[in-house]
């Protein structure tokens, strides 16, 4: 892969990665892989290609952040038939006080990602 395609695939990851926070809020017991935007040998490799990259340009900051919380949100997604069961089975979802916390942490999700959209637009 060059590195024209790892930083497309680097910059779709980090978009994803807005909606994953919210999903991980939702399934809690794992996203399915197939929400992911490309396989995750793919996003792993884009991820390697982009950070040795900033590590030969001397951009040791970005390059130490492009894997840290990335990997978290990679790792997160699971199989999809385990997701789903796992998500049939919960009785997390049958419990309405936790239905409730869970849609309040989804607001300061949101809330989170807006104010960090707007930080760098300023």
């Amino acid at each position: 892969m060059k590195i024209e395609e790892a930083k497309k695939i680097f910059n779709e990851w980090h978009q994803y990665m807005e909606i994953a926070s919210k999903l991980d809020k939702v399934f809690m017991t794992g996203i399915p892989e197939s929400f992911l935007p490309y396989p995750k040998n793919t996003i792993r490799e884009s991820l390697n290609i982009v950070k040795k990259f900033y590590y030969d340009v001397g951009d040791i900051k970005n390059a130490d952040s492009t894997t840290s919380t990335e990997i978290l949100f990679l790792d997160s997604h699971i199989d999809d038939e385990e997701a789903i069961n796992k998500i049939v089975d919960s009785w997390v979802l049958k419990n309405l006080e936790l239905r409730k916390t869970i849609i309040e942490e989804l607001k300061k999700v949101r809330d989170s990602w807006l104010e960090k959209k707007y930080e760098k637009i300023k």
